[in-house]
């Protein structure tokens, strides 16, 4: 966001000289030039940020204290470009003292700047913002849980009072990322969010997912005056050559397709259930199949050509292996949560199943129209959403006919999806078993995941459906075994994978 500067604010914005920075900087404490300096580096390239890192530290265990920071900062940064973030970074941290003696009005600085506001940022990276917000909320007990994510930590820091130091670690070795608006790259916070979630710390969680989702939005708003112009430039050409049938399908298909792009297409979220217990709690009791659930080998071959695959269309993988009945749909309405800063969400199931339901790992089922359900919050208004599950569906799990060897069951059926946007696909249709291969995965998914890589650049997804359907209608098992893959969908455009740019 950018804002016009009054005549009488830029003549006091002239007489600010960069020597002036190694007296301004003499009046700060420690705490303040931490975080003037994560505001400020926390943007920069790899090396600067890195440099940084090296400055606090040797500050820290440094008696005499004669850094030039700020200073070094508006080196590197081109001709007077370094004042306004300078200023804006003084006014968030409230260095009031400061700003005055640069000759400038408080009241004024923050009536430019709404420095208190975690969700308005001018001259100051967004998210960085947002972080240093963060860093002011936590405690430092809270701060040290925090970084506890991060077991193989090799910096040597140890106060957490300073956690801008460590989030400039992290940034530095990508553990997390700001993201860059011009390069259409979305912030990676998932570390921080997956935290608040699961800490109790709802406000940060929903002012981190808030951040992405804005800063998402800016990089969509960019893409699509790039298409703008595009388009125009497009049309112009257009007046000097005949017009072809076909470009008018392609315009309309354009038209009718989601826009998602490589960068903010969203998560693929994997809930893989390999191993199974049976729940002890006697209020579940009687949820318990009659028969107990086999490990399902050879699982892990379809999580990782799921993960592989849809990587390649800009997908962000999460794997949640083993989750109990209730932590599946915790898990679910975390990522619907969080994909409003995304352009779709992908969930794969992988597990038992009966029909209507999917099993967790303690052998207690969940029906399918809850997770359905949560897939139709407002995070995902008007997204399409991609529900896969490669299960059972049968009515009861132990009448499942055995197969040899190395094929197993995992189960039939459908699911209506009720809500728009959505599309729900299942292994195969009721009735009938899902052949697992313990040493090649799934039928289902191995072909599903073989279609998107052949076709997922030119054709959209139920084109791809209809051709993995007849390539796993092909498949015998060694017992002359057979199966149908199924789907519904509300789906109202084109589904089109995005492609890389």
């Amino acid at each position: 966001m950018e804002i016009p500067l009054r005549s009488a604010f830029k003549e006091k914005l002239k007489r600010i000289s960069k020597e002036d920075l190694k007296y301004v900087e003499k009046d700060l404490q420690y705490y303040e030039k931490v975080s003037l300096t994560f505001l400020l580096f926390g943007s920069q390239q790899k090396q600067n940020v890195f440099y940084a890192l090296q400055k606090l530290m040797t500050m820290f265990n440094s008696q005499n204290d004669d850094s030039q920071i700020l200073y070094d900062f508006a080196t590197i940064t081109h001709d007077d470009d370094w004042k306004l973030p300078l200023i804006e970074a003084l006014a968030i941290i409230q260095a009031n003292r400061v700003i005055r003696k640069l000759g400038l009005d408080k009241e004024e600085i923050y009536e430019m700047f709404l420095p208190l506001t975690p969700e308005l940022s001018t001259n100051i990276h967004p998210i960085l913002k947002i972080l240093y917000k963060i860093c002011e909320v936590l405690t430092p007990a809270e701060a040290g849980k925090l970084l506890s994510i991060n077991k193989n930590s090799t910096l040597r820091f140890y106060d957490e009072s300073y956690l801008e130091v460590f989030f400039l670690d992290w940034i530095s070795k990508d553990i997390i990322a700001i993201g860059d608006v011009l390069k259409k790259k979305p912030p990676n916070l998932d570390e921080l969010v997956e935290y608040f979630k699961f800490n109790g710390k709802i406000g940060l969680y929903d002012l981190t997912l808030s951040a992405i989702s804005r800063f998402n939005e800016n990089i969509r708003a960019r893409s699509n005056v790039n298409d703008s112009a595009l388009g125009t430039f497009s049309t112009d050409m257009s007046r000097s050559r005949s017009f072809d049938k076909n470009d008018s399908l392609h315009l309309e298909e354009a038209d009718l397709s989601y826009k998602i792009g490589y960068e903010t297409a969203g998560y693929l979220l994997i809930i893989n259930q390999m191993e199974f217990h049976r729940e002890t709690d006697p209020e579940l009791q009687h949820l318990l199949p009659k028969k107990e659930l086999r490990h399902r080998e050879g699982s892990e071959l379809d999580e990782n050509i799921l993960k592989e695959t849809f990587a390649t269309f800009g997908y962000k993988a999460a794997v949640k292996p083993n989750l109990k009945h209730h932590e599946i749909t915790s898990v679910v309405a975390d990522f619907v949560a969080r994909s409003a800063a995304y352009d779709s969400l992908v969930v794969c199931i992988l597990s038992h199943g009966a029909q209507g339901i999917v099993y967790g790992s303690n052998s207690i089922p969940v029906e399918l129209s809850k997770i359905e359900k949560l897939l139709t919050n407002n995070s995902l208004l008007n997204k399409p959403k991609l529900l896969i599950v490669q299960a059972c569906q049968g009515s009861d799990l132990q009448e499942a006919r055995s197969i040899n060897s190395e094929e197993e069951m995992d189960g039939p059926g459908d699911t209506a999806a009720p809500h728009a946007d959505m599309l729900v696909v299942m292994s195969t249709v009721q009735g009938f078993a899902s052949v697992r291969h313990v040493k090649k995965g799934t039928w289902f998914i191995q072909s599903l995941c073989k279609q998107i890589r052949t076709y997922g650049r030119e054709k959209h997804i139920l084109d791809i459906l209809t051709i993995v359907s007849q390539d796993v209608q092909k498949k015998r098992g060694s017992g002359d075994e057979c199966m149908v893959p199924v789907h519904s969908s509300t789906l109202k455009k084109f589904l089109y994978l995005p492609k890389c740019p």
